[in-house]
């Protein structure tokens, strides 16, 4: 996984000014995406 700062450059910072959204692939660890997941069909579920 890379920091941050090793992903981000000057031109997602100028595109985020611009369009308001960029998109930064494989920043947030996999596991981390499990348990969000896993959060949320149980908050779905029974909210």
């Amino acid at each position: 996984m890379s920091s941050l700062a090793d992903v981000i450059r000057h031109r997602h910072i100028v595109d985020f000014a611009s369009d308001g959204v960029v998109c930064l692939r494989q920043v947030i660890n996999p596991d981390w995406i499990e348990q969000l997941t896993a959060g949320l069909e149980r908050n779905v579920a029974d909210p």
